[in-house]
């Protein structure tokens, strides 16, 4: 939830996202839900400005109903009314400082886009600028490939926009398979060259590099390759890495679980030379490049040189040195014995069984429990804990274990009030020190959606 964010150094913060009705045009979210996490995120302090960001990529996914919805909202002057003013009936709801318009991409047909989305993208910002003022932030998200940068008119937009943030991340995917000219070859999605590029493409329009976001990305890409003993930049692949068990998305992994498999495997990794400055871990047939601190120095320093406005972080819930993430790791600041509560609502959680496996045999039996989302609804939620050098807990309805635990270990749980299921229903995984996942295996069987639910500006 967003009051156990790590907000130190981060000056912007954009939710992620809001939806837009495909019919009437109306802003909205995109679950009942969702109100409550935007009530506790607008309670952020006030040193950090809270913005809401509006599409996202899935937004125009083809498969989706929403995949032309900018398109033909931008296309005519009545339709942009109706956007803007349920935009203004939002923010006298929701008190956001800013709006960030995630539209990917203009133009591009395979992406619900046609030919006059450059222009109308250029007056859906300015009806936005009008109607809402020079109080309210405006941002847009741009590309970093030409095939899709040509789309956008940058000068029209700058003219109306507080940033706008180059997505200088996912340059590379799975998806490379089938892209003309690309093909099945393993390349890191952050490449500081590629970067660099994609940096150029702007300084051609004279537009003022102090409006411009550079995008980081805290978590990696990988894929599965062809041969073993060919595990590298440049070799093949047979399609996207494996699924981890916190993103539990094949393509990526999150730093936190990048940085457990390697503390858990003994791998060794190594940082791409000639230009690439991103690093690289490969074992069995898999292989993942992520940007570490090291790494992500190289691409601030790049940012510095250029002049750039700032950098923007996708995401902050994959940062394994915030205090919150979804691989059971918190901040480290946190007191020993202080639990936070990672909350999934009931649409995007459907748990059968958790278990915790000890590194340790001996030192902590492996308990498991089994509750189904029926059994949740009628009986509450508890709250049980490890604490003390275990510094874990673990949000259930009930505990079955499969071991004997010894009495020591007994002695270590608290627990805590039961919560009723009124208005949420649901299973959550807290910890309290960066230490936990060093301890722990967590493995999740029968599905596990999670959202997104925070990308940060700083």
């Amino acid at each position: 939830m967003p009051n156990q964010l790590n907000l130190s150094g981060i000056t912007h913060l954009v939710l992620a996202f809001a939806t837009i009705d495909p019919v009437t045009y109306k802003i909205g979210l995109r679950d009942t839900a969702d109100d409550d996490v935007y009530r506790e995120f607008l309670s952020l302090p006030d040193s950090v400005s809270k913005w809401i960001g509006i599409g996202g990529f899935q937004f125009t996914d083809s498969d989706q109903p929403t995949h032309q919805t900018f398109s033909k909202m931008s296309s005519s002057k009545e339709n942009r009314k109706a956007f803007t003013d349920s935009l203004q009936q939002f923010l006298s709801t929701y008190k956001f400082s800013g709006v960030d318009i995630d539209w990917e991409w203009p133009g591009n047909s395979d992406r619900g886009g046609d030919s006059g989305d450059k222009a109308n993208q250029v007056e859906l910002l300015q009806d936005m600028r009008q109607a809402l003022g020079n109080n309210i932030g405006l941002g847009v998200a741009i590309p970093a490939q030409y095939t899709y940068l040509q789309n956008i008119d940058l000068k029209g937009l700058e003219a109306q926009v507080d940033w706008l943030s180059i997505l200088t991340y996912d340059l590379h995917g799975a998806w490379d398979a089938t892209t003309p000219g690309l093909g099945p070859k393993i390349r890191p999605h952050t490449d500081l060259q590629e970067v660099d590029t994609a940096l150029n493409l702007l300084w051609g329009t004279q537009i003022d590099s102090r409006k411009i976001n550079m995008g980081i990305a805290n978590y990696g890409r990988g894929y599965t390759v062809e041969k073993k003993e060919c595990a590298y930049f440049g070799c093949t692949y047979t399609g996207p890495s494996k699924a981890g068990s916190c993103t539990l998305q094949e393509g990526i992994l999150s730093s936190c679980e990048i940085r457990r498999l390697i503390s858990e495997k003994h791998l060794s990794w190594k940082v791409i030379q000639g230009g690439a400055e991103v690093n690289e871990v490969t074992w069995d047939d898999q292989w993942i490049a992520w940007d570490d601190t090291n790494t992500l120095g190289k691409k601030l320093e790049l940012a510095n040189d250029r002049c750039l406005g700032g950098t923007a972080l996708w995401a902050i819930d994959y940062d394994f040195s915030g205090a919150i993430t979804t691989c059971f790791v918190t901040d480290s600041l946190l007191p020993t014995f202080s639990v936070s509560i990672f909350r999934y609502p009931p649409n995007f959680i459907a748990v059968s069984r958790i278990s915790f496996f000890g590194l340790t045999s001996s030192l902590y039996a492996a308990p498991s429990f089994r509750c189904s989302p029926n059994f949740i609804a009628a009986s509450g939620i508890g709250v049980f804990g490890l604490t003390s050098s275990f510094h874990a807990a673990l949000l259930v309805s009930s505990l079955r274990f499969s071991a004997s635990i010894s009495a020591s270990i007994i002695s270590a749980f608290r627990v805590c009030p039961v919560q009723r299921a009124t208005s949420f229903v649901g299973s959550s995984i807290v910890c309290s020190s960066q230490y936990a996942a060093s301890i722990f295996r967590c493995t999740i069987s029968s599905g596990l959606e999670r959202p997104r639910l925070i990308s940060s500006w700083h």
